[in-house]
């Protein structure tokens, strides 16, 4: 399984989101999962793996690790 795909909005700290993508032509426009303004990407290719922890957005990070699936006990 694949995390998720990784975009640089800027090379600060905590500036690399993930979220809905929109391709215009070249330019990857990106709605990060943490709920901040859409952008224009510094990246074409997703990154699938950040070099460093601080890089990532902690709240894009949060919204990656949420459960998919939940369990229920049957009747």
């Amino acid at each position: 399984m694949t995390g998720p795909e990784w975009f640089v909005r800027s090379v600060r700290q905590h500036d690399t989101h993930h979220g809905t993508v929109q391709r215009c032509g070249d330019v990857v426009v990106l709605r990060p999962a943490c709920g901040g303004a859409s952008f224009a990407a510094l990246n074409r290719r997703p990154i699938h793996e950040c070099y460093y922890d601080e890089q990532r957005c902690p709240g894009c990070l949060a919204a990656s690790r949420k459960p998919r699936l939940v369990l229920v006990a049957a009747p």
